[in-house]
């Protein structure tokens, strides 16, 4: 795959993460799997032991990086794609470590992140497959936290899809591609 930005988005359960997954394997030499998530209770340990079992090669270079990602590690030496897991997480990540009370700066400090994240990526020889979950298709939260992180991670959505090269959306395990 010639050097690009992917964005692949999804509800829960779509099978966003398993596709994007595929897609980077399918390219030769070493793979770079940044991961946003942490295990803060028994059920997100076991969902990231399961994610680390169904990318268990030698291929695979994991970075855990809840927040910032050091561009300078992003491609080991033979490794030409990373796959970013996943997007919303890092924006709750990012929201409770700027613990600000003024919804609007936390959102342009969470975007303007992400817009120079993009910008780092273009000026690197790889690719990059940002996995998603597409927050806007259910029912509008009945709180403000839940409301604010919603249209955040929508906001950073729309910058990724912007950017992109492609954008793929997986409804029920199928990918339609948008762009």
């Amino acid at each position: 795959m010639p050097a690009k930005i992917i964005m692949v988005t999804g509800g829960r359960r779509s099978g966003k993460s398993g596709y994007a997954q595929r897609l980077a394997e399918k390219n030769p030499g070493g793979l770079v799997y940044i991961a946003t998530a942490e295990a803060r209770d028994d059920e997100m340990s076991e969902r990231i032991k399961r994610h680390q079992s169904e990318r268990e090669t030698k291929r695979w270079t994991t970075i855990e990086k809840p927040l910032f990602i050091p561009t300078d590690m992003l491609f080991p030496v033979g490794s030409s794609v990373a796959l970013f897991d996943c997007v919303t997480i890092w924006v709750s990540n990012m929201m409770e470590s700027l613990a600000s009370t003024d919804p609007q700066k936390t959102e342009i400090s969470i975007v303007q992140t992400m817009k120079r994240i993009l910008a780092t990526f273009r000026e690197i020889d790889g690719s990059i497959i940002f996995v998603t979950n597409e927050v806007g298709l259910g029912v509008t939260p009945d709180n403000e936290l839940a409301r604010v992180f919603s249209d955040i991670a929508g906001r950073v959505n729309q910058t990724i899809a912007k950017e992109a090269d492609e954008v793929v959306l997986l409804v029920s395990g199928l990918p339609v591609k948008l762009k």
